[in-house]
Order: structure tokens, then C-alpha cells, then sequence
């Protein structure tokens, strides 16, 4: 703890303004040593000298100054203490816990020591002074018994003002090593287009052009700098192809040929103009690093590589449905189709996960293109119980194993289909709040983007994943890989303590723990009013008993036989009716009538039932079937052709022969005794 002395209006010869730092009482000697530190810099050059000077008061003096202020006013001398207290050169560290940063133990290349050892060294050379303070300190004149220590220092001496400073800061300072450290980290702080510098040569000398080659850097240069960075680096790219720009367009600067072949560059009129380096120099220092790299990479670059950690998207988010994010990305594989030995496009699929559990809710997929019908399916998935769910794909989900129903209040989607204005017309109608991400902003929708499969870059030619899986084969996979997410995913860093406790692991886990404390924002929604929100309109068609869409015929289920089937049968004429349906598994539909929404189930052949396969698949199978009646007609005619022929080769007779007459006569007894012999002769 530093003992710190000043005299607000001077005091003897201690002078106001002054720090004085109180060193040692002496009763004996009736004395008190105080010792002041000090910092000036050299006449026209950017070195500091650091020195320190012991002042003697009398011990009556002293304590006198102590005491002697009039009632109401401050006395002669005010005594404050300081803990880990540093001399003024070394404030920017005061407080810093030097011993545990790494920079303090590196070291340097110039000196083959780094700081730590520097400031060791120089205890070392004190030591013998420390080991005879008493005998220093009690001395007529401690100073010039520090002189002789300096002298005697091995194996070189030390210069004794040097000496002597390090001596009283050890001392003054609490006996702390970092006291010693010499104000490096100042280095290259000072201005330097101070005038005072205005004569002096600045930068490292040139050894094969000569010390005072080069121009000096003015006010006037340095905004040229400037302001062609701005306006050129942007277009070149990067700060090396940005110079030569600069160079000739704002300093006017030109390029000649050398005797030894050589360019240069020059001034065709002689004006001063700026070194590669000063260019590095000054745009680090006026635009700074972080400005420079904004320009040349873009905000988005940026963004993405150096932007500082922000924070989780899951703190401050206490309840599960709180807030989702919902985005697209592309299965990897191509799938095949039902029809032939080709693949189709690749599959899409949209994740809805929960901010504070990180699980997926809702999960939607569409063919080929991203649409506003896949987020639609994943805001359905989300409001339904996955049996349910799962059921219209054929497969069987348990509810345990996806346990989470309802929507979020709460949806942040990208700027893409999923904030489209049909999606946003739904979410509207529950009271959803919605919440674009800027553009080209990955970080923003972070708990979907890190829930994508990633595509490794290997560094070989490019491949392509082909699959052995249908459309619908595949989309049960990833259902199969959603469910296994929510039951394996790690989620330890969103645990509570209790939590914890309560031996919580993965997503599920976590959303269970959240609603049994009643900590659910999920919004319940009635299953028909999920399809009717969420699923694709389509139109059905009735007619003598058969209920169509789109060539594929749709089963009516007992219990509703006496409403819509009895209705189905009276329509003699194509009778449109509204329904809904899922275009990657149209199996399953729904169909309005009379206020109530009935699902209806497709079917094909009496004896075999139709097969799970999507809209698009449906309509080739349709049009497969329309090839083969066409066909058939064709092969009526060709077969009747190969019949008459072959009639005529085997009877030498046309297929159609003989007359055509009137009504046909009775039959005689010869026509019957000839029918006779034939029917016994069989």
C-alpha cells in the first residue's frame, strides 16, 4: 500500500501539484524521507527520462503539517494510501494482473528477453542495496550511498539516476517487480506531425538510397490516403491492388524505366508522395484495423469471420415455444423415382427449432423447389401429435419419442418463402408474432442453420449422392433423423442447475422438464384447424358414387357413408367439392362438406391398395395408366387385323362372308334333321 503525500497549497519545500511518496521515519534522526518521481522528455526528440528525488522534512515539520489546519479547512498536508498503486508512466496497467497474461512472459526478438525477465534483471542489480536498506535509508545522504552501489553493480555498472529510480520504486510500491517495468508499451504513441518533429527524418533510415530519401508524411498526404481508400479499395479488392490506385489517381504518381531495367515510381512534378508502408501505417491508425477489413471483405465477410461471440440464441429464453426458427436446406442425396432407373430432384426439407430446448418441432419437405407450402407443413408438423403426423407418411411415431405439440408464439424465419405473406396471413390468425433475418445473415437463424447436414468440402472433383430411396422412402429418413436428434442431441449448455439435477440430456428431455414447471409459450390448435391453415387447398370431384382428385380415387370411411357417400351417389354430374392435402402424400386428404372436414383415404385396385408416393408420382402413374388404355386401343386393331388374316388363310374365306336378307325364314325339316346329326355328333 503506497503512502502518497501532497501539499494542496506547498508546504516547506514541498511544492503543490506534486506526488510525494512517503519512504521512511526516522525518530532518531528526528527526519522524514519522502521521495517524488518524475517524467520529462527530451529537448526535440520522443525519449523520456524518468528520474526520482528524495525530499528531508523534519519530523516536527512533518507531523506539524498534519495537523495545523484551522477548523473548517484542510491542513498543510494531505496523507492518502493506494493499493497496488503504479507510477503515472505505468497507469494504463494499474489493476492488471501482469503475472497472468502470456504477453508479459514472451520473448522479445530484438532483446531475447521478454518483459518479466527485464524487470528480474533489474531487482537483481538492486538487490545488494535492498539487502543494506536500513543502512541506505539511515545514511546523511542516501543517494549518494545508492551512486555507490551502481558503481559496483557486475558485470557492467548501471547508470546511477537509473539506479537510484529503481531503487525507490521497489521500496515505495509495495516491493512489486512490475514497478520496474519501463513504459514499452507506449512505444510508437507520440505524434508524429507534431512540429517539434517538423525538421527531424522520420522511419528507418534507407541503406541503398540514403538517410534522408523519401518524403515526410503531411496532414495533407495522410487525408489523400484516406479518402482514395474509400473510394478505391472497395472496387480493387484488397489494400495491395488499392495502393497503385492511390498512388496515381490521388497523388498523380506515374511509373519509369531505370538504366538497370528497373521501374520506379515518381512525381512527374516533384510533389512529395507517401511510401508503401506509410499507406499501412496510417490507414491502420486513422481508419483503423477493423474499418480497413469492413471495406476490403464487406459487411457480411465480416460479419461472419470477425465478428465478436454475441451471446447464445437460447439465453434469455425461458419457456419452450418462446421463440422458434424456421429454415430450409437440401438433402444431400438425389432420390429415385417409382417409374424407371432415374432420379428425381433433391429433396428440401425446413426445420422448426425451439430456441430454449433446441428441439425440432416441425419439420416440412417439398420436391425440387422451396415454396411457402414446406413451411406451411412444418407449422402443421409443429400443431399436430407426430402419431398423427406421422400416419399421413406411413410411419409410426410414438408420442414419446416426439413429444412436443403446438406452435410457437413466437417465428423467426429468413427473408425467403417462409416470410411470405401466405405464411404470414396464417401465423396472423393465432396471434404469432414473425421475425425476418437481415439478409445473408446465417447467424441470425443459428439454431436451424446448426441443425442442417453439412456438406464437406474434401477438396476432390465433385460428387453426387444418388440414393436407392423413393421421395417418400426418403422423407421417412428424415423423419427417422429429426426424432433421433431430439433424442440425442446435446443440450448441457442449456441447463439449469436443476436441470442438471434432474438428469436432463437431450432436447426432449428438456422440453418435458420445461412443461411439467408449466414453462410452455406453445399455442394448442385444433387438428382440423391445423388443416385447414396449414395444408394445400385443393378441389375433389363427385360423381355416381366415385370421389376423384386429379384421376385418383378417394375412399369415403363407414362412418360418414350416410352423409357424403348418400350425397355422392345422388351427383349425376361432376360436383366440385373443397378439400385439403399434403402434395408429397396425397394418400390421405380431407374433404369439406356440409361444415365438417372428413378424411379420405386413396385407393387403387379393389384387391390391393394404393401406394404412398407423392402428388407429382401419383400424376405419372396417372398418366402411365392413360399410355397404357391408349395402347390397348391401338392393339385392338392390330390384333382384329391379324384375326381377319389368319381367317382367311386358314378358310380361304373373309371374316365377314355371306348375304344379309330379310327376316330369317322358319326352319324346314331338312335344317332341323341336319341340327340333329351335329348336336349327336359332339
Amino acid at each position: 500500500m503506497a503512502t502518497i503525500v501532497t501539499a494542496p497549497d506547498g508546504y516547506k519545500s514541498l511544492k503543490k501539484g506534486v506526488c510525494y511518496y512517503l519512504l521512511k521515519t526516522h525518530v532518531r534522526k528526528d527526519r522524514v524521507l519522502l521521495v517524488s518521481f518524475h517524467e520529462h522528455q527530451k529537448a526535440n526528440q520522443a525519449e523520456r527520462v524518468r528520474s526520482a528525488v528524495t525530499h528531508v522534512l523534519s519530523r516536527e515539520s512533518f507531523e506539524a503539517g498534519l495537523s495545523d489546519g484551522a477548523p473548517g479547512k484542510a491542513p498543510s498536508l494531505v496523507v492518502t494510501t493506494k493499493d497496488n498503486a503504479m507510477p503515472h508512466w505505468l497507469a494504463d496497467i494499474e489493476g492488471r494482473d501482469l503475472d497472468a497474461e502470456p504477453q508479459m512472459f514472451e520473448v522479445s526478438k530484438n532483446s531475447q528477453l521478454s518483459l518479466h525477465d527485464e524487470v528480474v534483471e533489474r531487482l537483481v542489480r538492486i538487490q545488494p542495496a535492498l539487502e543494506a536498506v536500513e543502512d541506505v535509508l539511515s545514511a546523511d545522504f542516501p543517494d549518494q550511498e545508492l551512486n555507490k552501489f551502481a558503481r559496483a553493480c557486475r558485470p557492467a555498472k548501471v547508470n546511477e539516476t537509473r539506479f537510484r529510480l529503481w531503487f525507490y520504486l521497489y521500496l515505495v510500491f509495495d516491493r512489486r517487480i512490475w514497478v520496474l517495468l519501463g513504459p514499452r508499451f507506449r512505444c510508437g504513441r507520440w505524434d508524429r506531425l507534431d512540429p517539434q518533429y517538423q525538421a527531424s527524418q522520420l522511419g528507418r533510415p534507407s541503406d541503398a538510397h540514403g538517410v534522408k530519401v523519401g518524403h515526410k508524411t503531411t496532414p495533407e498526404m495522410i487525408q489523400k490516403i484516406v479518402n482514395g481508400f474509400r473510394r478505391y479499395a472497395k472496387s480493387a479488392g484488397s489494400l495491395a491492388s488499392a495502393i497503385p490506385v492511390i498512388l496515381r489517381k490521388e497523388f498523380g504518381c506515374s511509373t519509369r524505366k531505370l538504366p538497370d531495367g528497373s521501374r520506379e515510381i515518381y512525381h512527374p512534378r516533384g510533389e512529395p508522395f507517401p511510401s508503401t508502408d506509410k499507406f499501412y501505417y496510417y490507414l491502420k491508425k486513422i481508419v483503423g484495423p477493423d474499418e480497413v477489413r469492413r471495406v476490403l471483405l464487406g459487411e457480411v465477410r465480416m460479419r461472419n469471420e470477425y465478428q465478436p461471440h454475441m451471446g447464445r440464441m437460447s439465453d434469455f429464453v425461458y419457456f419452450t415455444g418462446e421463440r422458434a426458427h424456421m429454415d430450409a436446406a437440401t438433402v444431400l442425396e438425389y432420390p429415385r423415382g417409382y417409374l424407371g432407373e432415374y432420379h428425381l430432384e433433391r429433396l428440401k426439407r425446413v426445420d422448426l427449432v425451439d430456441s430454449a430446448t433446441g428441439q425440432i418441432q416441425g419439420v416440412g419437405f417439398s420436391l425440387g423447389s422451396e415454396d411457402d407450402d414446406i413451411y406451411k407443413l412444418a407449422l402443421f408438423c409443429a400443431a399436430v401429435p407426430k402419431s398423427k403426423f406421422g400416419r399421413l407418411f406411413g410411419i409410426e411415431i410414438d408420442d414419446s419419442d416426439w413429444p412436443s405439440v403446438g406452435l410457437p408464439a413466437n417465428v423467426v424465419t429468413d427473408r425467403g418463402p417462409g416470410g411470405s405473406a401466405s405464411v404470414k396471413k396464417e401465423l396472423n390468425k393465432w396471434v404469432i408474432a414473425r421475425e425476418a433475418t437481415p439478409s445473408y445473415q446465417p447467424k441470425s437463424n443459428a439454431p436451424t442453420e446448426s441443425k442442417h447436414t453439412r456438406n464437406h468440402n474434401k477438396g476432390a472433383p465433385p460428387e453426387y449422392k444418388f440414393s436407392d430411396h423413393t421421395p417418400i422412402e426418403l422423407i421417412k429418413r428424415e423423419i427417422l433423423d429429426v426424432i433421433r436428434k431430439n433424442r440425442s442431441d446435446d443440450v448441457s449448455s442449456r441447463l439449469t442447475d436443476q436441470a442438471v439435477l434432474e438428469d436432463v440430456g437431450c432436447p426432449n428431455d428438456l422440453y418435458e422438464f420445461l412443461v411439467r414447471r408449466e414453462r410452455s409459450s406453445l399455442i394448442d390448435v385444433p387438428f382440423e384447424d391445423a388443416v385447414r391453415s396449414f395444408l394445400k387447398e385443393t378441389e375433389f370431384h363427385a360423381e355416381r358414387g366415385e370421389l376423384t382428385r386429379d384421376g385418383r380415387r378417394y375412399l369415403v370411411p363407414a362412418s360418414h357413408l350416410p352423409t357424403l357417400g348418400a350425397a355422392i351417389v345422388r351427383f349425376n354430374k361432376k360436383t366440385p367439392l373443397k378439400g385439403y392435402y399434403i402434395p408429397l402424400a396425397p394418400l390421405y386428404a380431407w374433404v369439406e362438406f356440409n361444415g365438417e372436414l372428413i378424411e379420405v383415404q386413396a385407393f387403387g385396385h379393389p384387391t390391393d391398395d394404393a401406394l404412398f408416393m407423392t402428388d407429382g408420382e401419383s400424376h405419372l402413374v396417372q398418366q402411365a395408366r392413360g399410355k397404357a388404355s391408349t395402347r390397348q386401343k391401338r392393339r385392338v386393331v392390330t390384333e382384329r387385323v391379324a384375326a381377319q388374316e389368319r381367317c382367311k388363310t386358314e378358310s380361304g374365306k373373309e371374316w365377314f362372308s355371306g348375304r344379309s336378307s330379310g327376316r330369317l325364314a322358319v326352319s324346314t325339316p331338312d335344317q332341323r334333321d341336319e341340327m340333329d346329326r351335329l348336336k349327336h355328333s359332339f
